[in-house]
């Protein structure tokens, strides 16, 4: 089930950005960037029989991510993947897909700032101390960048930014829950820029 949702909507956003791509309100710039990020990952973890025992966590994350997407004079789309590793090595893998729209104000010829929206699938494996199984969610997310373009050259931009995810995904097992709430990061990118046909 959650395999067929993460397609429907992999398959939407593909028919969207390919849309905007070939609509004539795009000036032919195609784009594929290589980001790195750094921030944190906020959970929390309670007994469902125990009010009491209840813990609030934050986890470092460091993430790489590729990024393909169009842009005309004053929006940008893309489709990402990003692959999350925290530095206290508590999950197996944290991963996520999805779209982002963002709009482009233009300050100068030599750069630009963006602000954007963006939504996917988060996919996170863990496993809990004295816990002998793991667990997994795989859950939407809706979220929300701020940041700046600097035109390196007429095929390269460099952009800094601030991304802020929320998640909302709970895990219950044992009567033992857990609750990824969001993850912010700041990050940078590495774009490269071509004209199409």
């Amino acid at each position: 089930m959650i395999a067929s949702k993460l397609k429907r909507f992999v398959l939407s956003i593909a028919i969207l950005t390919t849309s905007l791509m070939a609509d004539s309100l795009f000036t032919g710039t195609s784009l594929i960037g290589i980001e790195g990020s750094y921030g944190a990952m906020n959970s929390e973890l309670s007994d469902t029989t125990n009010p009491a025992a209840y813990t609030q966590d934050s986890t470092d994350l460091a993430s790489i991510g590729l990024k393909i997407g169009s842009e005309s004079e004053n929006y940008r789309v893309f489709l990402s993947g990003r692959y999350y590793a925290d530095m206290r090595d508590k999950y197996e893998y944290i991963a996520t897909y999805g779209g982002e729209l963002q709009y482009l104000f233009h300050l100068s010829e030599k750069n630009n700032i963006f602000i954007g929206a963006s939504a996917g699938i988060m996919n996170v494996k863990f496993a809990i101390p004295a816990e002998s199984f793991s667990r997994t969610l795989s859950d939407p997310y809706i979220g929300g960048d701020i940041g700046m373009n600097f035109h390196m050259r007429k095929f390269l931009d460099f952009e800094l930014g601030v991304r802020i995810l929320s998640v909302q995904a709970v895990n219950v097992r044992s009567n033992i829950k857990y609750r990824l709430n969001s993850i912010s990061n700041a990050y940078a990118t590495l774009i490269y820029k071509w004209k199409t046909d």
